[in-house]
């Protein structure tokens, strides 16, 4: 034990966790971009379903990108060849598929799992970790963008359109705008030290995204209230917390002294990947407890 009248070495000093700073116009930023997500696949829901195919395909190619170019794997193309490979294939049959199915969406997962495992063999240059990192990225894009693909097929569902405005889209883009715009104002108490995220803004973008969805379905003469404001509430928590794990990833990264991608793809992210995670739930509630009644 050290004397107490000499000065601490370094490794005896406490670590005080040091807290990034809140930046305001990146919190308005990130806001937007959730907002311009939210109505390009609003009103792409409205419109033919291959021209929403075509609008979600782009959102789906951009979460491609910022997963790989975040990620950074070892062999970022087997990634980018699944993902985008895997979306055309998920919006196709989300689009044409008759009978409709979810069926055709678990075959297009199955077939990329065995073509990034080959791939994977065959174009490995590295070791074990290589291996697994690059093949849990190229996974993550899979999955995701065939999670994306989901509204396309709930949009053919009778009063499908209406579903998506009051249960599933609105309430996620919504609930994300709100969290992130209230950061930029309600920054305090943080989530966690190292993370500039607020807690209110967590609290406040699920009930604002749960009051809307309620609303929309008085407006839209859609779903009753009460329905809507229950899948309002489950996709509009789902969507909070996939935007706060984007921003875990970033600063896990930053904490282990990784290289993390430059901030409009990193920042980018968070609204993807909550509408990413929404979109499932979205489709589930959708058909099952809004459009069906069940």
């Amino acid at each position: 034990m050290s004397n107490p009248a000499e000065p601490m070495t370094d490794a005896e000093a406490p670590r005080v966790p040091i807290a990034p700073p809140v930046r305001r116009l990146v919190c308005v930023a990130v806001a937007a971009w959730a907002g311009l997500l939210t109505a390009s696949l609003l009103v792409g829901s409205q419109l033919k379903h291959p021209v929403f195919a075509a609008i979600t395909f782009a959102v789906q190619a951009a979460f491609v990108v910022c997963v790989v170019w975040q990620a950074r794997p070892a062999a970022p193309w087997i990634s980018v060849v699944a993902g985008v490979a895997s979306a055309g294939a998920a919006d196709w049959f989300a689009v044409y598929r008759h009978p409709l199915t979810l069926a055709p969406l678990a075959y297009v997962v199955a077939g990329a799992f065995g073509f990034v495992l080959v791939a994977q063999l065959f174009g490995r240059k590295g070791g074990r970790e290589w291996l697994t990192e690059s093949f849990a990225t190229a996974m993550a894009c899979v999955v995701g963008v065939v999670a994306l693909a989901m509204p396309v097929a709930m949009a053919r569902h009778p009063g499908g359109g209406k579903t998506i405005l009051a249960g599933a889209l609105l309430a996620a883009g919504t609930a994300v705008i709100v969290a992130r715009m209230s950061d930029a104002t309600l920054p305090l108490p943080r989530i966690a030290p190292h993370v500039a995220r607020g807690a209110f803004g967590i609290v406040l973008g699920s009930m604002v995204g749960t009051a809307v969805s309620a609303y929309s379905g008085v407006l839209l003469q859609g779903p009753s209230p009460a329905r809507a404001a229950v899948a309002g509430l489950v996709v509009s928590v789902t969507a909070v917390l996939a935007d706060l794990g984007a921003t875990y990833i970033n600063v896990g990264r930053r904490l282990a002294g990784e290289n993390v991608a430059p901030w409009p793809v990193r920042h980018a992210l968070g609204p993807l990947l909550a509408f990413a995670f929404a979109a499932p739930m979205a489709y589930l509630i959708g058909v099952l407890y809004l459009a069906r009644g069940l």
